[in-house]
């Protein structure tokens, strides 16, 4: 189940004391070719830093066996661009 997949990766990720817990969230959405799949995202501290400096974005989906799979992207709040998540959702597809 995906959902469980991101939900397991969602709290995995809110335990880093550098994760902002108010910015998390969770988008499902369906590729073009028909798959099921999330959207996880927050924003972050990176090691060398006090203020936030970084937004992990995660897509979950299924692989031709069943198995759950991710593909990160990690961006500066800065530089995050919707059109290269957008990509992302629209060509995400399982081998």
């Amino acid at each position: 189940d995906i959902r469980k997949a991101a939900e397991h990766l969602q709290s995995s990720f809110k335990s880093n004391p550098k994760a902002l817990p108010d910015s998390f969230k969770l988008e499902e959405f369906t590729t073009p070719a028909g798959h099921g799949a999330i959207h996880l995202s927050y924003t972050g501290k990176s090691p060398q830093s006090a203020t936030p400096d970084l937004r992990s974005h995660s897509f979950i989906t299924r692989n031709r066996r069943g198995q759950c799979v991710s593909i990160s992207y990690i961006t500066s709040p800065q530089e995050e661009s919707a059109a290269v998540i957008e990509a992302i959702q629209k060509t995400l597809r399982v081998e």
